[in-house]
C-alpha cells in the first residue's frame, strides 16, 4: 500500500453527557448504513468518549461531501441510560438531529474534523419518604442541603401504599442528574432548644428509584425515622 493509501483520521465525533461528564458514556456509535464502511473503507474506533473514523485521504473529499454516508445512530448499552438522558443539543451547527428517541439519528453538517455531541440529562424532584417509628407529628423536622442548591418543602405527612402513615419531603425544584452531586442532606429538628441532626449524609435518590406518588417527575429514596 503507498503512503498516500494509509489510514488517516477523517472525522472525530465525541459524546458528552450532561449525567456522566467526563466518565464513559454508554452508548454505542454506528452508521445507519455499515454499507458505508465498505464503500468507502473506513474503520471506526472508540477511545474514551471519542470515536475516530479512519480512512484513506483519497476517500475523505468524496466521504465528507457524501450526506447520506454521515448519518450516525447513537445507541444505549445499559439501561440506566434510559432514566438519565433527555435530548440532543439541537442548536449544534456540526450535525442534524433526525431522531431524537432511545435511539437517536444525527446527520452529521459541518466540514470540521471534531464534531461535539451533547445529550442533555433528565431533570427530576428529589424526594425523601419518611416512615416515622419514633418521630412524633408535632416534631418540627426539614431537610437542608449543606450545599445550599437544593431547597425542599415542608414535609407533609401522608399514606404509604399499605396504609401506613409516611412523612414525605420533596424538592422545590427539579434538579438536573449528575453524578458529580455536589449536595449533601440532613434531616433536622428544630425546637425552643435548637437544632438537631435526626439524619447526615443522606444519600441522593438513584435515577431509577421512580416515586410512588409522581412516577415520572420525582425520584426517592427511603429513611425510618
Amino acid at each position: 500500500m503507498s503512503s498516500s493509501e494509509s489510514y488517516t483520521t477523517i472525522l472525530r465525533i465525541r459524546v458528552g453527557h450532561d449525567y456522566y461528564d467526563e466518565q464513559p458514556v454508554p452508548v454505542e456509535l454506528q452508521p445507519e448504513d455499515p454499507y458505508v464502511f465498505t464503500k468507502y473503507n473506513l474503520q471506526l474506533k472508540r477511545t474514551n468518549n471519542t470515536w475516530n473514523l479512519f480512512g484513506t485521504a483519497a476517500k475523505r473529499d468524496e466521504l465528507r461531501s457524501d450526506s447520506e454516508a454521515l448519518v450516525f445512530l447513537i445507541k444505549p448499552t445499559n439501561p440506566a441510560y434510559h432514566f438519565v438522558s433527555q435530548a440532543l443539543d439541537v442548536n449544534c451547527p456540526d450535525y442534524e438531529v433526525l431522531e431524537d428517541a432511545l435511539v437517536k439519528k444525527i446527520r452529521i453538517s459541518t466540514k470540521e474534523e471534531l464534531v461535539n455531541i451533547r445529550i442533555s440529562a433528565v431533570a427530576k424532584y428529589y424526594e425523601y419518604i419518611l416512615f416515622p417509628k419514633k418521630l412524633e407529628e408535632e416534631q418540627l423536622i426539614e431537610i437542608i442541603d449543606a450545599a445550599k442548591l437544593v431547597e425542599f418543602e415542608a414535609p407533609q405527612f401522608t399514606f404509604w401504599e399499605n396504609g401506613e402513615k409516611v412523612i414525605r419531603c420533596i424538592s422545590k425544584e427539579k434538579i438536573n442528574l449528575s453524578r458529580k452531586n455536589k449536595s449533601q442532606f440532613s434531616l433536622v429538628e428544630r425546637s425552643t432548644y435548637g437544632e438537631r441532626i435526626l439524619l447526615n449524609n443522606m444519600i441522593i435518590p438513584k435515577p431509577n428509584s421512580a416515586s410512588l406518588y409522581d412516577p415520572h417527575q420525582a425520584i426517592t429514596a427511603f429513611y425510618t425515622v
